[in-house]
């Protein structure tokens, strides 16, 4: 009898781990509930890459997109049910006459054949359980587990048929490895600002500077990842790589025409790790993965490369994916104060004030924030209140002000003066790293180099990491290249 785990069209970021699941569990199959209603529905995403692995036939899919019904209603039902152990209604299973009911009888149905029929009265389990499975099989042999999720992941031929193709699109980026070199791999996560989920874990570009430009003396720089949204003229990643020295972008490589050689051969996301594990024996494994968490990294984590995630403090979502790291998998959360990015910061206030809604589209998050920082700006006796973003202030004298003012012309009013002053770089602080080649604990000085715009509290103007994050990401970063 096989055992069932549940995930929904709009969670693509845990189809990774549900794919290593499968590949060590034999008798384990994915029920995937389909709602191509919802925005943000990644079905084909997710069941391509399902067919580039060859697991297509471990689905059962329960396809709701012509009802009433919508999968969020399903999974939250589901998982308070199976966390209490609640026994639904039972509803017969009839995908044609449900297509007309209303919302709560499709969702009895929907939970009636996940315990009844497939379940055989009991719940599947949630797709939140794969990372415990995971873990499980790693402590128990982490290197049969390796083998196993590499052998799904058709691991083997990317210095098999698919070598060839790998080394042309690393040269044709200028990454040819002629020396030792260490890599250091910069993930951008835009996913939130598009609608998905979790718009707290969103990266900053001005953050993926910061971590570029400190650490491009001492190592090869690979941007990847997300790049502007659709329609946008400017790449920021390229921008940022052709302004750095040591540091190159593959941002978007799925894009690429370059990519196309590979992406022919169905080989598109499974290629993308192909890619890097290519590059990891280039260099000898000396290669690290960091990004805001995601489900990406994962994949990178589950094939062997070291990958660190980073997360709000205030952000406990991340928790369960912990038992990763003590259980031989590496993959390792770095814990930072703020989130980077604007809507990142917006994002994070949101998940700690669960009474605001949820903005639908980009437009309505920076409608979102605009009210935020329109909200803030107050006057006090003799003192204006600045904001700076959102839930960071500054304070200004009369004085001040009125250069303020006079800097902006004169009488453009308080909301101009606040928007100057959020984009206002002032004189940094000095900052040290480590040299990825010295004693991590006692880091020598980066001459000349500025952190921009920090206020003597510490806050930060400008989108970006603050200090005390960004100098604690550079010194793991550092160790992890030197052990």
């Amino acid at each position: 009898m096989p055992s069932y785990v549940v995930q929904c069209s709009y969670m693509p970021g845990d189809t990774f781990g549900v794919s290593a699941a499968l590949a060590l569990t034999p008798d384990l199959k994915l029920i995937l509930i389909v709602d191509s209603k919802l925005a943000d529905n990644k079905h084909a995403d997710i069941m391509g890459f399902y067919r580039e692995t060859g697991q297509a036939d471990q689905i059962v899919q329960i396809d709701i997109s012509t009802t009433k019904g919508q999968a969020k209603d399903v999974w939250r039902d589901f998982f308070q049910n199976e966390l209490h152990g609640t026994v639904p209604r039972q509803i017969a299973w009839d995908p044609v006459r449900i297509a007309g009911e209303t919302r709560e009888q499709v969702k009895e149905s929907v939970l009636s054949r996940l315990y009844f029929d497939l379940g055989n009265r009991a719940w599947p389990h949630p797709v939140t359980w794969v990372t415990e499975r995971v873990a499980a099989a790693f402590n128990s042999d982490a290197d049969d587990a390796l083998r196993k999720v590499a052998a799904q992941w058709k691991q083997a031929e990317a210095t098999g048929s698919l070598k060839d193709e790998l080394d042309a699109y690393i040269r044709s980026k200028g990454l040819e490895i002629v020396k030792p070199e260490k890599i250091v791999v910069l993930w951008s996560r835009q996913s939130g600002k598009r609608g998905g989920a979790h718009i707290e874990l969103d990266s900053s570009y001005s953050g993926i500077k910061q971590l570029a430009n400190l650490l491009c003396v001492n190592a090869k720089i690979i941007l990847a990842g997300d790049d502007k949204l659709v329609g946008d003229d400017q790449k920021k990643l390229g921008e940022i790589a052709n302004g750095l020295p040591n540091t190159v972008s593959v941002a978007e490589m799925w894009k690429d025409e370059l990519w196309r050689p590979i992406k022919d051969k169905g080989l598109n996301r499974l290629g993308q790790v192909m890619f890097f594990k290519r590059l990891q024996e280039k260099v000898h494994g000396r290669l690290v993965h960091v990004g805001m968490r995601s489900g990406n990294l994962e994949a990178l984590a589950l094939s062997g490369m070291k990958t660190f995630f980073l997360e709000p403090e205030s952000c406990p979502t991340g928790d369960r994916m912990l038992v990763f790291g003590e259980n031989g998998i590496p993959y390792q959360r770095i814990q930072i104060k703020k989130s980077p990015g604007l809507t990142a910061r917006w994002g994070e206030e949101f998940v700690n004030r669960p009474d605001q809604k949820f903005p639908a589209s980009k437009a309505t998050l920076e409608e979102a924030v605009g009210i935020q920082i329109t909200g803030q700006l107050q006057k006090k006796p003799g003192v204006y209140e600045v904001p700076t973003l959102p839930g960071v202030t500054k304070l200004y004298t009369q004085k001040e002000m009125k250069a303020l003012r006079a800097a902006n012309g004169g009488g453009n009013g308080d909301w101009d003066i606040a928007k100057d002053a959020a984009r206002k770089t002032v004189k940094g602080l000095p900052f040290t790293v480590p040299d990825i080649d010295s004693d991590a604990d006692n880091p020598p000085p980066i001459k000349n180099y500025k952190l921009p715009a920090f206020d003597d509290d510490g806050h930060i103007y400008m989108r970006g990491f603050g200090m005390d994050d960004l100098h604690k990401i550079a010194v793991m970063i550092v160790r992890s290249l030197s052990t």
